[in-house]
Order: C-alpha cells, then sequence, then structure tokens
C-alpha cells in the first residue's frame, strides 16, 4: 500500500514485543499542510512522537511549549482543521510510556478518589467521597474503581484483561 501511495518517499516498520509495531513514514508535503506545519514548527514548540493517525482522519500527539508559543500556533491552524485540547499541564515523560488504557469515567473516578485521599495511608477519604464527587451511588463508585485497578494492574503485569 505505502508503495502505491502517492508522495511517500520511504518507510521502516518496527514490530514490538506485543505484536504492535511502530511506523516511520516520509513523505512530500501534500498542498494545503504546508500551514499546519508553519503553525506547529515555531520556535518554542516541539512535538513530541508518536503522532497517532486513526481511521476517522484524527490525529493525536503531544505538543511541549510554553502558552505563550503553543496559544498563537494553534490559532493560526485552518479554520476548517478542526481542533480539540485534551490536557494541559507540566510534561512528564513517563505519563506518555505507561497507557493505563482507563475509561474516561473509570479516570475520572481514580482523579475523585485521589482528590478524596481515598489511596492515602492511612486512607482519609471513602468510597462515599468518591461518590459524591461523581455524583453516583457508592456501590457505582467502587465498581468504577475496582474496574479502573483491575485494568492498571493488568497493564503493569503486561496481562491482556
Amino acid at each position: 500500500m505505502l508503495e502505491a501511495a502517492p508522495g511517500v518517499r520511504e518507510w521502516e516498520f518496527t514490530s514490538t514485543a506485543d505484536g504492535t509495531f511502530y511506523a516511520f513514514v516520509e513523505e512530500e508535503t501534500p498542498d494545503g499542510d504546508e500551514e499546519i506545519l508553519d503553525a506547529l514548527s515555531r520556535t518554542g514548540i516541539m512535538t513530541v512522537p508518536p503522532i497517532e493517525f486513526a481511521a476517522d482522519r484524527t490525529a493525536t500527539f503531544t505538543l511541549i511549549g510554553t502558552s505563550g508559543a503553543i496559544r498563537p500556533a494553534l490559532e493560526e491552524l485552518p479554520d476548517e482543521m478542526g481542533m480539540d485540547v485534551i490536557r494541559v499541564g507540566e510534561y512528564d515523560r513517563r505519563r506518555e510510556l505507561f497507557d493505563s488504557g482507563l475509561t474516561g469515567r473509570q479516570r475520572e473516578a481514580v482523579a475523585a478518589a485521589v482528590d478524596a485521599g481515598y489511596y492515602d495511608s492511612p486512607r482519609r477519604g471513602s468510597i462515599d467521597d468518591v461518590a459524591r464527587t461523581l455524583d453516583v451511588a457508592a456501590s457505582t463508585a467502587a465498581e468504577h474503581l475496582r474496574k479502573a485497578e483491575s485494568r492498571v494492574m493488568a497493564t503493569v503485569l503486561d496481562i491482556d484483561d
């Protein structure tokens, strides 16, 4: 497919132990993409690989820089290009190395539990505190946390759940 793809200059695949792979693809800049590349390759901004491309024509990637550099770059992106900022904060490469696979709701539950002190030692918060934050029953909050904890532990141990 890459041989037949117009504009593709070079490619290489690297397998991983879990059966997935990384792909390096170098291509000519498609018409119209210069505006995007110019906006995102300015001084003070760094794009951190990998850039993940999905079948629905979306791309997910990390930009590092100050708000004074990133904000104007995002404003220069073409109007027809949709954009969602998923997270803003201090960059921690370790976070990118560990994908917990949590759903959005599980992540909310874990964040509420951490904020409530549920995971502190000694424990300061209760499942009822988490439930109040999430505006759900205690049994629902407990189920979200159990599923999240199960997924994280399976990921740590590299077990398919």
